[in-house]
């Protein structure tokens, strides 16, 4: 799991001061952010993020499990919650999801037909120093809300 939720790779400026990357780094546009490549040798897009981060959440959520944790970081937590809403990988370039490092951020489902769920389960990610709480009921859809606060 370790590597599916770590954050974008940014390629050759791993290590580089924060000047470097930002003046190399080509800003994304809006006709093809997911398949957008930042200009620094060997980073990662969006799509290679998304395709690396679905598979691993939807394991994930399919275990039998009430409770599980996640760790990821801030940019790949928004792609943790698209894959955990069902949301398609060509329909997850502007997935935005941002957390404020120490925030707890709770997202819970919605169920369609008023009914209890039979077994709720329960993911918790953790996003640098950020949280977010996902509950899922048995009809592998979801609907979620989210509230976001600081932790003590």
């Amino acid at each position: 799991m370790a590597s599916a939720s770590r954050e974008i790779s940014y390629g050759v400026a791993g290590g580089q001061p924060q000047d470097w990357l930002d003046a190399r780094y080509n800003p994304i546009s809006d006709d093809n952010r997911l398949d957008h490549h930042c200009g620094i040798e060997g980073a990662e897009t969006r799509r290679e993020v998304a395709t690396r981060v679905f598979p691993r959440v939807n394991a994930i959520v399919d275990r039998p499990c009430a409770t599980q944790i996640i760790v990821t970081h801030g940019f790949t937590l928004s792609f943790v919650i698209g894959a955990w809403m069902k949301i398609p990988i060509d329909g997850a370039g502007f997935l935005s999801f941002p957390a404020k490092s120490g925030s707890i951020t709770h997202l819970r489902e919605s169920p369609d037909s008023g009914k209890e769920p039979s077994q709720p389960k329960a993911l918790l990610l953790a996003a640098g120093e950020a949280y977010a709480v996902l509950a899922q009921n048995g009809s592998g859809s979801h609907r979620a809300s989210a509230r976001s606060s600081m932790k003590a």
